[in-house]
């Protein structure tokens, strides 16, 4: 795609496109809202001084699903903040049958895009990630007449602080977000204090109108799919492992491989933890550091790392695996990594 028809497309999928579904069968599942009212509150990871500030507009909730409707069904999107800290938020977002990640920054009073992978199928910590973008998508002061250009191709300006704005969530007075392209695509976005992102307008150089609101603001947890490879003979166990805003995925793996299979054995045995996961994509490897070994598996030990890689490697979309134990290496193979059955690896369906 030419850097031009990227300028006013990364405006519309830095908030809207990258988005997760409400529901079990969409990957989120609906839940009551919690008794604790800090579990939904606003993410500690955005501050600014006082005033119009992003902290006010850019409203980060945690175990929540922002659910978006437009008038064209395929463009319906929903967005769940994954991670939070050290001013950053990841994000994982959901349209039809895709899925995408991003991670957004605010620094020096200007909140910013710094990676976004478009298919991204899987959860991992991309906190710590080297900026490969810089799309500025809010700056302060937040105040009308406010103006910047993210792209060579872009301009943007705040053109109105209390815009009304009608959508199936309610009725806002929204800041105005006002971009147009060098080849005449305008779009608007609108944003309410506390709340955040509230609706989209998109006009192409065409003519086409494209619009995205919002409808509900739900209690959610995010269920990704996982396959457990048995230890010996046996069919691979499809399980879904429940997610929260913040969630360790190597405690929630291991309390997963402590419920024993189908055939009766779990892939971790009592006392056995997983200390870490350090996935390295470069490499196409993933390091677990487990707190004991397996030798209480007996003549099924080799059988059971076997199985452990295969689970590790299939939910991360990994070749390789490589198990350590207290930071020591533990059954190597070659270069330390244990080759994962690809050949079992079609991910399971997720209704994404």
């Amino acid at each position: 795609m030419k850097k031009k028809s990227i300028a006013m497309l990364a405006s519309i999928l830095i908030l809207i496109l990258l988005l997760p579904s409400c529901g079990a069968k969409d990957g989120i599942e609906e839940t009551s809202a919690p008794e604790d009212p800090a579990v939904t509150e606003s993410a500690e990871t955005i501050e600014s001084g006082g005033g119009e500030s992003i902290a006010e507009y850019f409203f980060v909730k945690s175990n929540t699903c922002y659910q978006y409707e437009s008038s064209i069904p395929d463009l319906n999107q929903q967005v769940y903040v994954t991670y939070t800290g050290n001013d950053r938020i990841q994000r994982w977002v959901s349209a039809q049958k895709m899925s995408s990640t991003e991670v957004i920054e605010y620094k020096n009073g200007e909140l910013k895009l710094i990676f976004g992978e478009p298919t991204f199928y899987y959860m991992e910590n991309l906190l710590s990630v080297e900026p490969t973008l810089g799309f500025i998508i809010l700056k302060e002061p937040l105040q009308v007449g406010q103006k910047w250009a993210p792209d060579e191709y872009t301009q943007v300006e705040i053109t109105s602080m209390n815009s009304p704005v009608s959508t199936s969530s309610g009725d806002y007075e929204a800041m105005e977000i006002s971009s147009t392209s060098t080849d005449g695509r305008v779009q608007r976005e609108y944003y309410a204090k506390n709340v955040g992102l509230v609706k989209t307008e998109y006009t192409s150089s065409e003519g086409s109108l494209y619009d995205f609101s919002l409808k509900s603001i739900e209690s959610a947890t995010l269920d990704f799919p996982a396959y457990f490879y048995p230890i010996g003979d046996g069919e691979k166990e499809e399980r879904f492992i429940r997610f929260t805003t913040d969630s360790d995925l190597a405690e929630l793996i291991s309390d997963e491989m402590h419920i024993p299979l189908e055939g009766g054995l779990s892939l971790l045995p009592e006392g056995v933890r997983i200390n870490s996961l350090d996935v390295d994509r470069t490499v196409g490897g993933i390091a677990a550091d487990l707190s004991s070994t397996l030798e209480s598996f007996g003549t099924l030990e080799e059988q059971a790392v076997q199985a452990i890689a295969d689970t590790l490697g299939n939910f991360y979309d990994i070749s390789k695996v490589k198990l350590t134990v207290s930071g020591a290496s533990y059954k190597p193979s070659g270069d330390g990594f244990i080759e994962v059955r690809l050949e079992s690896a079609a991910p399971a369906e997720s209704g994404l």
